[in-house]
């Protein structure tokens, strides 16, 4: 790590961390996601080392400007699609697809915040409904059908301002 960064420091608590997540993490291709470059445990959280992604999230983007142009848009969840697929393809759901957990950056949006992340095959926890973003549905934590719901209310809710 040295002569690189800066790093964001996730500090997961310990019955809460999915280790497989962020191991998995490491081996996604998608430049829409965290680059993981360390994990390591302290006596009361699991801590997750990542690239620093300089911007805005999308949420206070919004808030700052106003609805987005609907091409600023339209490509903000192109990129949240793209680092979504590569998690799929790796068998994990995000499980809090939203305006608040996407960063838009100078070469576009990346997805963040994996604190409640599975694996399909895993059965959501109370911790999905109790720690996801309110308000916003949170379907791809329960099936492939309904993951892109969550996905679309980007656009639609912070974007367009539609719902």
């Amino acid at each position: 790590m040295e002569g690189s960064g800066p790093f964001v420091r996730k500090k997961i608590p310990l019955n809460l961390a999915n280790r497989a997540v962020w191991a998995v993490l490491q081996e996604c291709d998608s430049l829409r996601l965290p680059r993981v470059a360390l994990t390591y445990e302290l006596p009361d959280c699991f801590v997750a080392v990542y690239d620093f992604v300089p911007g805005n999230t999308l949420e206070s983007l919004v808030a700052a400007r106003g609805r987005l142009p609907v091409d600023e848009a339209v490509q903000a969840v192109q990129d949240v699609c793209e680092a979504l697929a590569d998690m799929h393809a790796h068998g994990m759901v995000h499980c809090d697809v939203a305006p608040a957990n996407v960063i838009i950056a100078a070469d576009g949006a990346h997805l963040i915040d994996f604190g409640i992340a599975k694996f399909e095959f895993q059965k959501s926890s109370d911790d999905v409904a109790r720690f996801g973003t309110w308000g916003l549905p949170r379907p791809n934590s329960t099936g492939s059908p309904l993951r892109m719901c969550a996905v679309m209310c980007i656009p639609f809710h912070k974007c367009w301002g539609i719902c």
